[in-house]
């Protein structure tokens, strides 16, 4: 049997932010390549999946699906709804770490940790799970809802902080963003699926939520935007009226969504300072876009940085499996300005940094070395990007080594940008080594130039 490949890079990076949860379960996605680094376009599949407890590999629930492939190669597969004679409700989530392992007609070929698990799902195993809280400490604010424990969160039931206030419903909510205005008035977004406590309005399985807190802390309002699936919340931008410009991924047809092109699409949706629903808009094609930067120049063009595994309906053009997606919206909200960034294997945005004179710099990662993509190291290298008004990369650079290399931040400095991330060894095994997995760090300089490296 030929070998076949799984690009699991995708779950890595869209696993906390990307991809909601249910109740029931939750969801993942991956492309598929054979033995020569081909997708594997349009191919009916048997896909089993198996949840593995602790690092003894204990399989304690398994499932099988019959997918088929879309033409860039993309499973979906909803865990926890599979074809299985195993309970899924019964998984002791408090118990963990947890692995999912995946194989294809028998052939296993990747375990991979779950890094993110809501501690709704604690509660339903363990006897008391409470303490979830927000509270203010100086400038800096500590979220903590009934969803996924974020980073600078804590989920103890000590209340250290005087000032607190609790948000949310009876299921899940992720807090995403926090953002204090000058007059103490707090905006905090993310992602809800409760229909009851302070959220009102959902209309789905998950809708993205946005909370408008006044400096008293007491509820302004609040805002559900979806439809009848699931949206997901990535940024919100401030605008001038006192409103603000929210941007997020959907895969719903109804509601405040009139239509999408594909499986997942950008939704972008602009709320009044009194938290009305003034529009929405997707922008798509007929498979899978990933929302990764939105912003509003000085200019007032809105700018829109993202991954795209689609071929046609908006895009106008993918070398690839995927490809960096940066395109610019009219006062209409139509595509005034696009062009994709990439190579013919994967590529994909982690930030946009724009410049006064609509130049801009694309930090990225990518496997390619041909089309935009020049000096791949290895398997999959951190990729920058200096790219003029026109539109035309002027100079790039691939970071790394001869496996994999993830850029996980960036950091303007005064002398250039920190990019951190981390670096595998080719036989890196998540289950039982964690030496091969080192964090990175490289200084480079405006001209691309690395200045150090750690």
């Amino acid at each position: 049997m030929k070998n076949k490949g799984i690009l699991l890079l995708l779950l890595v990076l869209l696993w906390n932010n990307l991809l909601a949860q249910s109740p029931e379960g939750f969801k993942y996605q991956a492309v598929l390549r054979d033995a020569e680094n081909f997708v594997m376009s349009k191919k009916d599949l048997m896909v089993t999946a198996k949840i593995l407890k602790g690092l003894e590999q204990e399989v304690v629930y398994t499932e099988v699906h019959e997918v088929t492939t879309t033409l860039e190669g993309l499973i979906s597969l909803n865990i926890g709804m599979g074809a299985t004679t195993d309970d899924f409700s019964t998984i002791a989530w408090s118990q963990g770490p947890y692995f999912i392992q995946i194989a294809l007609d028998d052939v296993v070929f990747t375990t991979s940790q779950l890094m993110s698990v809501p501690y709704s799902k604690h509660a339903t195993t363990a006897e008391r799970v409470e303490g979830f809280q927000v509270s203010e400490a100086g400038d800096t604010l500590y979220l903590n809802g009934q969803g996924y424990v974020v980073p600078g969160i804590s989920a103890s039931n000590t209340r250290p902080y005087p000032d607190q206030v609790v948000l949310g419903g009876s299921n899940d909510e992720t807090v995403q963003f926090a953002h204090k205005a000058d007059d103490g008035s707090m905006w905090l977004a993310g992602t809800t699926q409760s229909f009851n406590g302070d959220v009102t309005g959902n209309q789905g399985e998950a809708d993205i939520w946005v909370v408008k807190l006044n400096a008293d802390k007491s509820i302004a309002w609040q805002k559900t935007i979806g439809g009848s699936k699931y949206e997901t919340f990535t940024t919100l931008v401030p605008t001038a009226d006192g409103g603000c410009l929210v941007g997020g991924t959907t895969e719903s047809e109804d509601g405040d969504i009139s239509e999408i092109e594909g499986d997942f699409d950008i939704l972008l949706a602009k709320l009044s300072a009194d938290g009305i629903l003034s529009w929405t808009a997707t922008y798509g094609g007929g498979n899978t876009e990933f929302l990764n930067h939105l912003s509003i120049s000085s200019t007032g063009e809105i700018w829109v940085g993202a991954t795209t595994f689609s071929h046609g309906g908006d895009i106008l053009q993918n070398y690839g499996d995927a490809d960096i997606w940066i395109f610019t919206l009219d006062e209409s909200r139509e595509i005034s300005w696009q062009k994709t960034y990439g190579g013919l294997q994967y590529d994909a945005l982690k930030q946009l940094k724009l410049n006064d004179d609509n130049s801009f710099t694309i930090y990225g990662i990518t496997e390619s070395n041909n089309k935009d993509v020049l000096g791949n190291n290895g398997a999959l290298d951190m990729w920058v990007a200096h790219v003029n008004a026109e539109g035309t990369v002027t100079q790039q650079r691939t970071i790394g080594n001869a496996n994999n290399d993830d850029l996980l931040t960036v950091t303007p400095v005064t002398n250039g940008t920190l990019l951190g991330g981390l670096t595998f060894a080719s036989d890196w095994d998540p289950l039982t080594s964690k030496k091969d997995k080192n964090i990175v760090l490289y200084h480079i300089s405006d001209n691309l130039d690395i200045v150090q490296n750690n």
